[in-house]
């Protein structure tokens, strides 16, 4: 909750007070824990287009962003795991940037010194919903509302693009993914239901969603391959 130039969260049992300015309102909010014995750091999501993080016990700002992390309608467009906090920066009309970077940006960041660690270039003017594999080696991002692509943190290149990825219903845009623990497979949300998707080759393992399970996944310079049903 916001009170006064504060923001109040708890975790973990305990209450902090996050120094706000008085201009700023927080729109989001992520608490992670990078490591055993880390200080607990949360990252905001601030009106305006900006984004920042803040060691929670001290309320010290690590690092402050020139981009916000998404609006609720979508799904997120930051994630942390680990000690890394994984970023897609989309550059829209109004951007100052846009004329000479029209192209989304996947960007990884230190959590505990905010630096920059990596910069991708991504073939989508819009994308959101950074998900790391358990490894963090790689990154399965949505793009232009519809597709994916997924990117290979190691070459620091884009891998594979997936074909009509987000479900194709109201809340589509919002629904997310997760990996499983072999890092072999990705559970994507559906409108009623989820679809197992494997990687890198992009094929429909199973679906139990109808907003999944009819959909053509194509990787880049590969054949379609067809959905099974649960």
């Amino acid at each position: 909750e916001t009170a006064g130039t504060a923001l109040r969260v708890f975790h973990r049992g305990v209450a902090y007070a996050l120094p706000l300015a008085p201009t700023e309102e927080v729109t989001g909010l992520q608490i992670v824990d990078p490591c055993a014995g880390c200080a607990s750091v949360g990252v905001l999501s601030i009106s305006g287009s900006s984004g920042a993080l803040v060691e929670l016990a001290s309320g010290r700002r690590i690092a402050t962003f020139p981009f916000d992390f998404g609006t609720s309608y979508f799904a997120p467009t930051a994630k942390v795991q680990g000690k890394t906090l994984h970023v897609v920066e989309n550059f829209g009309p109004g951007d100052p940037d846009s004329k000479s970077q029209k192209k989304a940006i996947y960007r990884s960041y230190s959590v505990q010194t905010g630096l920059l660690e990596q910069a991708i270039p991504l073939p989508c003017a819009t994308s959101n919903d950074p998900t790391p594999s358990p490894d963090g080696t790689r990154v399965l991002v949505t793009c232009d509302y519809g597709d994916a692509v997924l990117i290979d943190r190691k070459q620091r290149r884009v891998q594979a693009r997936f074909s009509h990825y987000v479900a194709g219903c109201d809340n589509g845009p919002s629904l997310t993914s997760y990996w499983d623990p072999s890092g072999k497979r990705v559970h994507k949300e559906g409108c009623g239901g989820e679809a197992i998707v494997e990687m890198p080759s992009g094929k429909i393992a199973c679906a139990d969603d109808p907003h999944l399970a009819l959909v053509l996944f194509a990787q880049i310079s590969a054949a379609p391959a067809s959905a099974a049903r649960l």
